[in-house]
């Protein structure tokens, strides 16, 4: 049995309808060269299955005779393991921004160095007492003392309330992000349904198993927009487990919370939730990770080692020590010295930086600063002021002095924050790598494309050139046969 003469006509037309689909693949990825998330795709040509040698000779000499060119498929060109590398480092450096803002915000807080800082403000309080000192009898000595510790503890309220303020924005964030992580999980589980059904549509099914072995539509720009939503979510935490099942469909872990089943689609998340996986180990990076981090242990006055707690216990010794010896001394007119400053009773927060203030008493009638002692000392003795000033250099904030105490809270908060940009300047190099080559991979080059376009018309015209030349060779078998002579 022979070939048919027309054989040729179908293996040209395959070959321009091969190229024609390779054309249109390039200009899709032409037209989405400035689309985010985008991958650019490639048609997979393939030699299409051969006839075998039919003629009479076929066991002795056997052959193939090849039926030109099919499309095998369209293929995103993506690098899975760059992509998961890319989305843990975008989470670290997420973490490190939230909380190197929150580190800038706790030193807006206390502006050091600075004339309005802490430091000076003590600075300036020691140094009214030791004016006192020097001249005990002196009013307007005294009304500046006690404006200065108003000014001292209104610095130390107005810091307490920035950190409140800012560890607030933390929790309102935690929320929302709560939220923008279900909203995710949920467009990423519709497009789950979407993928599903189409992989499914005109698949091969394995028989014995029920799972797709060779899938039917390749829903190649669904794909990149379920990418563009696992970027995201990767902002926003740990996606310690992302499975892709025989239909393309992705069950996603969010902080070792399961949001997304590939099945099931997307469990909401709740702030419980979100909260057990940071104490529990499982949330480590991410902004949700930077805020929990910003709200259980920067700015948490509750915990001993954050800022408002520091804070808290500087202002709490100042409080408990000048108090003390302030109570010990005698005023202008002889009697027993009172508080100096005041703390605003509270079960619960504010801490002692929020609610120290000075005695109503003294504001309004200075005389009444105990700077004599002890009894019967007059007007003019200088002793409890002398002794009040020397507070300053006594080992009275765990082990240190007060000024040391807030030094060293001020050296902690610029290491923390430089460690903080160092670590976000790192990660930037890092990401920035890692996106290089997403794009060198996955991107579209124009240039390589008009390459493409220029080599698929080319054979296109081959094709179409080879088309015409079987077409002739039929017209003049057909048509002229049998009319030699003619």
């Amino acid at each position: 049995m022979s070939i048919s003469t027309f054989n040729g006509l179908n293996i040209a037309a395959r070959a321009i309808d091969a190229q024609q689909r390779a054309l249109d693949v390039t200009s899709h990825n032409i037209a989405n060269a400035n689309t985010e998330g985008y991958t650019r795709q490639r048609a997979d040509l393939a030699a299409e299955t051969p006839l075998a040698n039919l003629g009479l000779w076929g066991m002795i000499l056997p052959g193939q005779l090849g039926q030109g060119v099919t499309v095998d498929g369209y293929r995103r060109i993506r690098d899975v393991f760059n992509d998961a590398q890319l989305r843990s480092e975008h989470g670290r450096r997420e973490d490190l921004d939230v909380r190197y803002r929150d580190l800038q915000g706790i030193e807006r807080a206390m502006p050091e160095p600075g004339a309005d800082g802490l430091q000076a403000l003590m600075t300036k309080f020691w140094n009214s007492w030791q004016d006192v000192a020097n001249n005990p009898e002196n009013v307007a000595a005294r009304q500046a003392l006690a404006q200065q510790a108003a000014t001292l503890t209104g610095a130390f309220n107005e810091a307490w309330n920035q950190m409140d303020a800012l560890r607030q924005n933390d929790d309102a964030e935690l929320d929302s992000t709560v939220d923008e992580v279900n909203k995710l999980t949920g467009e990423i589980a519709t497009l789950n349904a979407q993928i599903g059904d189409l992989v499914l549509a005109g698949s091969t099914v394995d028989p014995a198993t029920g799972l797709v072995v060779q899938p039917g539509q390749m829903p190649n720009d669904l794909l990149d927009r379920r990418d563009v939503l696992l970027d995201k979510l990767a902002k926003l935490g740990d996606l310690t487990s992302v499975a892709t099942d025989d239909r393309m469909r992705v069950s996603v872990s969010f902080g070792g919370i399961a949001v997304v089943s590939a099945t099931a689609g997307a469990t909401a998340l709740t702030r419980a939730n979100l909260d057990t996986a940071f104490t529990g180990g499982g949330l480590t990076r991410g902004r949700a990770h930077g805020l929990e981090v910003g709200y259980n242990a920067l700015l948490d006055e509750a915990d001993p080692t954050s800022y408002p707690a520091r804070l808290n216990a500087l202002a709490q010794a100042l409080h408990d020590q000048v108090n003390t010896a302030h109570a010990a001394g005698f005023d202008l007119s002889g009697a027993a010295g009172g508080q100096f400053f005041t703390m605003t009773p509270a079960a619960g927060p504010p801490g002692a930086a929020g609610r120290i203030g000075v005695s109503a008493a003294i504001l309004t009638d200075p005389r009444t600063i105990a700077a004599a002692g002890p009894a019967p000392a007059g007007p003019g003795s200088n002793a409890n002021a002398l002794a009040i000033l020397a507070l300053r250099s006594a080992a009275t904030v765990s082990g240190s002095t007060f000024d040391d105490a807030y030094s060293g809270m001020i050296t902690k908060l610029g290491v923390d924050a430089a460690a903080a940009k160092s670590g976000i300047d790192a990660a930037d190099i890092v990401v920035g790598g890692l996106e290089s080559r997403r794009a060198t991979v996955s991107g579209v080059s124009l240039d390589e494309e008009m390459t493409a376009m220029l080599r698929f018309q080319h054979a296109y015209s081959a094709a179409a050139r080879v088309l015409s030349a079987m077409d002739e060779n039929i017209s003049r078998l057909i048509n002229q046969t049998g009319r030699v002579g003619l």
